[in-house]
């Protein structure tokens, strides 16, 4: 199984831009100790396009858990994958 967590957020919001967000920065990640990682890059400042994260996009709107697969070169496939908003004091973050 391979494993990654990365932290986004909305780049245009962090911006102060109106409307909706198209593209989202990481800003945190982390590679597991005892599994294999997807990643062998660090990804902290890459900026990707919201239309190539659709749910990391959909829990944003959402505000709740998004769960499905996602196509991955890395992976050579589709990976499962879990988007969690992350809130603070009951505010989300982004």
């Amino acid at each position: 199984m391979l494993l990654r967590l990365l932290l986004y957020v909305p780049v245009d919001r962090l911006a102060g831009a109106e409307g909706p967000d198209t593209h989202y920065v990481v800003i945190g990640q982390m590679r597991p100790t005892t599994n294999a990682t997807l990643f062998e890059i660090d990804l902290v400042g890459q900026v990707v396009a919201a239309s190539e994260l659709p749910l990391v996009v959909e829990a944003f709107r959402a505000g709740k858990i998004t769960s499905g697969e996602q196509a991955s070169a890395a992976a050579e496939g589709h990976l499962r994958t879990e988007c969690v908003p992350v809130r603070y004091s009951g505010q989300l973050l982004g």
